[in-house]
């Protein structure tokens, strides 16, 4: 009865991951263009920016859809019984990358557009959370991977034991 209850809540957790990944896709593809059109009329003076700063969105979600799918490889280990295996230590350090990727994306994507003098104080406040949010998911990551790498050696020496 329990591991239909893990069953249960892990394909519930798989479905809600991809719920969000499909509820993401409608800001990335109109909410995205159209906030970047009306920043270009509301500041002209940053209309060039305009396509550059949708195609960087665009791109920092792939890190964040790759991630979505190692979510996912590690929801299908969970059910088929195999929580601590390999794949999922490697799934959490392909998380832990990808979250990596986009903080350092963001930070450099601040940098610049700082030197550009096109940084509110509100746009500064949401990257800098979005900065915090990857480095805080990629540490995150790491530690779960390398808790999980200890216990498969713990695993191993136990069977190797008996």
């Amino acid at each position: 009865m329990k591991e239909k209850l893990i069953h249960l809540k892990t394909l519930l957790l798989a479905g809600l991951f991809v719920l969000l990944g499909l509820v993401l896709l409608v800001p990335l593809a109109i909410w995205t263009p159209a906030f970047a059109e009306k920043i270009a009329v509301d500041a002209p003076e940053f209309a060039y920016l305009q396509w550059p700063c949708t195609w960087f969105v665009w791109g920092s979600a792939l890190p964040f859809y790759w991630a979505l799918i190692e979510v996912l490889r590690i929801c299908y280990r969970v059910v088929k019984g195999r929580s601590f295996s390999e794949g999922n230590a490697r799934s959490f350090t392909a998380i832990g990358i990808c979250a990596w990727i986009d903080t350092a994306a963001y930070v450099i994507c601040l940098i610049v557009l700082w030197n550009l003098q096109a940084v509110s104080p509100p746009f500064l406040i949401a990257m800098a959370a979005v900065i915090l949010f990857g480095i805080t998911v990629g540490l995150a990551a790491e530690v779960v991977s390398q808790l999980l790498r200890r216990a498969l050696e713990l695993q191993t020496d136990a069977e190797l034991t008996v």
